[in-house]
């Protein structure tokens, strides 16, 4: 190298050298360069230098260009020697203290280079006011926004459903017994759904999915084998092995839509069903065909499985309906066979007169069912919940005595904060379209009726209708509870009983009508399952059941018919139908939650720019809802931990301790020492190949469900924690400006 000495700048020089830097920073803000490029827009500093008047430098004849390392006398190193200071000057040189922070930034640090650090103590004293002279120049207010480290998130369930290989785990085998939320991804495609770009979660899965999760998808359906007295359940959650393998190769194409909206929505179709396939499947248009209906009955909307901010009905965790997201009128209601699979909307499925109780779905006089609900409103908010409507038509409508027979069963919770169950046989009921008269009509459903028109009743029907109600007003959203039915209607005294949480309530039966029937308040009854929802067709608005009136006119004039579309406000998950006295489902008396340990892992994917090899970790929190009942009982809960992998190239775990901590301490906070400060280094991977220029900082997490202390739930996984908010923060390797603008 070669160093240039010039006689030392005079007062006029440095101000005028000081006054055009001030003007530079003013017009265009800082200088973020020593040199800029042509294509930049930039000016580094050293091109503004080389671009300002001669006149602000001392005169070329007074300027030496000096080889240091040659003691030839043509350098003027003699004369540099002898000029009065020199000697002094060079030997000093730059200070010790100073030579690391020039290296930093990549300026002359030698010895023998005092010149360049004389000058520019000259041009900063003017600028600052400490040289000689004190005159201000110009005075402003500046604020600069400077980026000192990069933050990454995991927050969208895509973020948390991303796939990944690295630091020895994979998203495959380390992620156990959690469910991603909004989108029911196992209810989708998992392979070509990624999950919802939208603020997301991970939670523990339920028991019974967690238990088929982790069983071969060919060999799913043996389970349900195991039970004999088991007719039909419904998981709302996972698709058969074939449907999986038909709808991942139609998701390959752009072409025919309509066979991927038939094939996305065999979801909804039963897990099992006894009595064959047929039964398994779902009364909607794609069933039908080209057959369907225009009556107006079956022209409610179907239930839709999509993602979740296309309003998908299904959700990770069951089949939910509720007035947060569809009005009553636009009610969508799954709708399953109840004795005969209908062949079209128009068939009403009569079994013609079959008394035997093994029939179909569900059992004709003797059976049960059962089902976990998640309400969205409180037991004792004044809200309407149609669980479950249930119509079993043993002969169709019609003219003659002996038609209009069946059975029908309802599961709703009323504004009184009551759970009530109404099991009916009925015998006649209203000819579709009815606006004056029964065709015909022998009685009221609030009314016993005999056989005083001839009509056959059947002699294994005790009671022509009985009614239980339990008290749910406890309850609170948006806790899960467990409820199981079961029905005997050859009993005398206990036709109805009904368990909650596992606890059989003993309810107290009211019973109508010994050995006679119901008129029912319905035009044209159809033989079916309706979950999460129903909807009713009576003929007269304010008698029967359902006396509210949804067939009013603005002006307040009723008209006919009635149509009650109910929402179950509701989650309903783990449907299950059972032949005979229900004793014991595969809940098996435990919580929703799985009891198994919960485990989550993922990636963060930190860049590295040319020729960084390490970065500097700040800091990783991340949010953490504990699991809490809201109905008074306590929840014994383990803390969930927290482990990092890949600090300082380490492939062994390293606990963090808190959640929120803050780098720093501030605020009371507690940076996590296990990571802050410690490094991360560019590495591969086994999706990344030789691309060095990324490092990959692992994260897991292992968490339990939360077990009720007290009640009916007491010692079961009810509550599930929440995982959120992932952040990582990483220092840059060196500063950046972002912005920089003077104040007026």
């Amino acid at each position: 190298p070669v160093w240039v000495y010039s006689q030392p700048l005079q007062l006029d020089q440095a101000r005028n050298i000081a006054r055009s830097i001030i003007s530079q920073r003013r017009d265009r803000g800082p200088f973020r360069s020593w040199t800029a490029s042509n294509s930049s827009n930039e000016v580094g500093f050293e091109d503004f230098v080389n671009n300002l008047p001669a006149n602000l430098f001392p005169p070329p004849s007074s300027v030496y260009v000096v080889n240091p390392q040659s003691n030839q006398t043509s350098n003027f190193y003699g004369e540099l020697i002898g000029a009065d200071g020199s000697r002094e000057m060079w030997q000093r040189g730059v200070p010790n203290s100073e030579r690391g922070l020039r290296r930093q930034f990549n300026l002359p640090a030698d010895g023998n280079n005092a010149w360049y650090y004389e000058m520019m103590r000259s041009i900063l004293a003017e600028i600052t006011g400490t040289g000689q002279g004190k005159e201000v120049f110009s005075e402003a207010v500046s604020r600069s926004v400077v980026k000192v480290f990069d933050v990454y998130h995991h927050t969208t369930q895509e973020q948390f459903e991303q796939p990944f290989r690295a630091v020895q785990k994979s998203s495959f085998a380390s992620r156990e017994n959690i469910t991603t939320w909004p989108d029911p991804i196992d209810a989708l495609q998992p392979e070509f759904y990624t999950g919802s770009d939208k603020d997301g979660r991970v939670e523990i899965t339920g028991k019974i999915d967690a238990e088929i999760a982790a069983t071969n998808p060919a060999t799913r359906g043996t389970r349900w084998l195991s039970n004999p007295t088991l007719r039909l359940a419904h998981t709302f959650r996972f698709r058969d092995e074939q449907s999986t393998r038909t709808l991942r190769n139609l998701l390959r194409t752009t072409s025919n839509p309509e066979a991927k909206i038939r094939e996305l929505g065999k979801v909804l179709d039963a897990d099992y069903a006894q009595k064959g396939s047929t039964y398994k499947k779902r009364y909607s248009s794609y069933t039908w065909g080209a057959q369907d209906s225009a009556l107006e009955e079956e022209n409610i909307p179907e239930v839709l499985i999509d993602e979740a901010d296309q309003n998908s009905d299904i959700m990770p965790d069951g089949l939910n309906s509720s007035i947060f997201r569809t009005s009553a009128l636009g009610g969508r209601f799954l709708r399953l066979p109840a004795m005969i699979f209908r062949q079209t909307p128009a068939d009403q499925g009569a079994v013609g007169r079959n008394y035997n109780n093994d029939v179909g779905n569900m059992p004709y006089y003797n059976g049960a069912v059962s089902f976990w609900i998640k309400l969205e409103f409180n037991g004792d908010d004044p809200t309407f919940s149609g669980l479950l409507g249930a119509t079993q038509v043993q002969t169709a409508v019609g003219q003659n005595p002996q038609d209009s027979e069946g059975s029908q069963f309802w599961i709703w919770k009323n504004t009184e904060g009551q759970l009530r169950i109404s099991r009916l046989y009925y015998h006649q009921a209203f000819a579709k379209g009815y606006t004056s008269q029964a065709i015909p009509l022998i009685g009221n459903e609030d009314e016993e009726t005999s056989g005083e028109e001839e009509a056959e009743t059947d002699e294994q029907k005790f009671w022509a209708r009985t009614d239980v109600v339990v008290n749910v007003s406890n309850w609170r959203a948006p806790e899960w509870h467990h409820v199981a039915v079961s029905y005997d209607d050859q009993s005398a005294t206990n036709r109805i009983r009904v368990w909650v949480d596992h606890e059989n309530t003993d309810a107290v039966n009211h019973n109508i009508g010994e050995g006679m029937f119901c008129a029912l308040n319905e035009e044209e009854p159809k033989d079916q399952i309706m979950i999460g929802g129903f909807y009713r067709d009576q003929a007269v608005a304010t008698e029967g059941l359902f006396k509210f009136g949804t067939n009013f006119t603005r002006q307040g004039v009723q008209t006919a018919p009635s149509i009650k579309r109910v929402l179950a406000n509701a989650t309903i998950d783990e449907f299950r139908v059972y032949l005979g006295q229900y004793t014991q489902d595969d809940s098996r008396k435990g919580g929703y939650y799985t009891e198994r340990p919960a485990k989550y892992a993922n990636v963060f994917m930190v860049p590295f720019e040319e020729g960084i090899e390490r970065r500097k970790l700040r800091n990783m929190t991340w949010t953490l809802y504990s699991p809490k009942i809201y109905s008074g009982a306590s929840v014994q809960f383990d803390e969930p931990v927290m482990t990092v992998l890949n600090v300082n190239g380490q492939s062994t775990g390293r606990t963090l301790q808190d959640p929120g901590g803050k780098a720093g301490g501030d605020g009371g906070g507690r940076s996590n020492q296990q990571i802050a400060g410690k490094y991360l280094y560019a590495t591969g991977s086994q999706d990344y190949g030789t691309d060095f220029n990324l490092g990959f900082l692992g994260y897991e997490i292992q968490m339990r469900a939360g077990t009720a202390q007290g009640g009916a739930l007491s010692g079961r996984t009810m509550v599930s924690p929440a995982l959120d908010d992932v952040t990582l923060s990483v220092y840059l390797p060196s500063a950046r400006y972002l912005i920089s603008e003077v104040l007026e």
